[in-house]
């Protein structure tokens, strides 16, 4: 590739040729490579192993509908939770006037969480969940009190009741009210619950970053690790694109996003590399992306298809696809 570098014009060919030089000499037959895994198919089968591309498309366009929907259900879940919070806070407040302030103000936690939802900041999200944990505090105050009453209703908390509401009631007629109110508040309790886990704990680990590897690189964890000296350890970690924008990328990728790239566009590096491969027998290429190579197959032709199957299934194996 190196005599190629005035003809296409690529930066850092040189570069590239001489990494390419220590490969060949790391994989001569006195130092051989060894991978852990060794993943081999032909041309036919990564080609079975793709889906149509028109019904790829279709299926995110039908799971972004899905992603808006359960954001709008999870948005109206949340103002129907808020305005519930406001009327229990403020029956609170009637009680006790610290505590209904703070299960007032923490209530709001519920509107930060829509903004929370559409930013997909995990402070947020962490500052959210903090505040229904603090207004659940006073929540589970009065659902007991509602409860001790009504399994041992006092005649003081018939004096409170009659006091803040101008009635005349007794321990029996208020038993019915206390055990509604304790079943209808631990109700709004599984529901703060509820929300807390299902949309706020769920959204914040999705808004978390990901892209850790938590392994221990240790002999023990990989059956064929290898000591031999000068030896390559090679370990392949499955792995997917969760965006939805993936395959524009992979055409830019492919095709270059605009014509001052076009030139190092996969589509070419591969053309490039088949050419190189059957101008110098010595030369070895593993491909890695079959995503891509699946594309190339497509755009091409059957003289284009045989000159990669040769390199491929050739003894010396001079194109390697994995």
């Amino acid at each position: 590739m190196g005599s190629n570098d005035s003809k296409h014009g690529i930066p850092g060919l040189k570069k590239v040729d001489a990494e390419l030089s220590k490969v060949n000499e790391l994989s001569s037959d006195n130092n051989k490579v060894e991978c852990g895994f060794v993943l081999s198919a032909s041309l036919s089968e990564l080609a079975k192993r793709w889906d149509d591309r028109a019904q790829m498309m279709k299926n995110i366009v039908q799971l972004e509908k899905q992603q808006k929907i359960a954001v709008f259900l999870d948005c109206a879940l949340i103002v129907f939770y808020w305005v519930i919070a406001i009327f229990q806070a403020m029956f609170i407040f009637c009680f006790n006037s610290v505590l209904g302030l703070l299960a007032l103000v923490c209530s709001f936690s519920s509107l930060l969480l829509i903004y929370a939802l559409k930013e997909r900041n995990p402070s947020l999200f962490v500052a959210c969940l903090i505040m229904e944990g603090i207004r659940l505090i006073p929540i589970v105050l009065v659902w007991f009190w509602f409860l001790v009453c009504a399994i041992a209703p006092s005649q003081r908390f018939v004096d409170v009741r009659n006091e803040m509401t101008g009635l005349h009631s007794t321990i029996e007629s208020l038993r019915a009210p206390c055990i509604a109110n304790s079943i209808s508040w631990a109700f709004y309790i599984a529901l703060v619950c509820w929300v807390s886990y299902f949309i706020i704990f769920r959204e914040y680990k999705a808004a978390l970053h990901g892209g850790r590897l938590l392994i221990d690189e240790d002999e023990d964890n990989c059956p064929k690790w290898s000591t031999k000296p000068g030896a390559i350890n090679v370990h392949l970690i499955a792995h997917t694109h969760d965006d939805l924008g993936w395959l524009k990328t992979a055409d830019d990728y492919y095709t270059g996003a605009n014509a001052a790239i076009v030139p190092v566009g996969v589509q070419f590096i591969l053309n490039t590399v088949i050419e190189e491969l059957e101008r110098d027998p010595s030369r070895r290429f593993s491909f890695a992306e079959t995503g891509f190579l699946h594309r190339w197959l497509i755009d091409h032709g059957k003289a284009q298809h045989n000159a990669l199957h040769r390199l491929i299934t050739e003894t010396d194996g001079h194109q390697e696809a994995v």
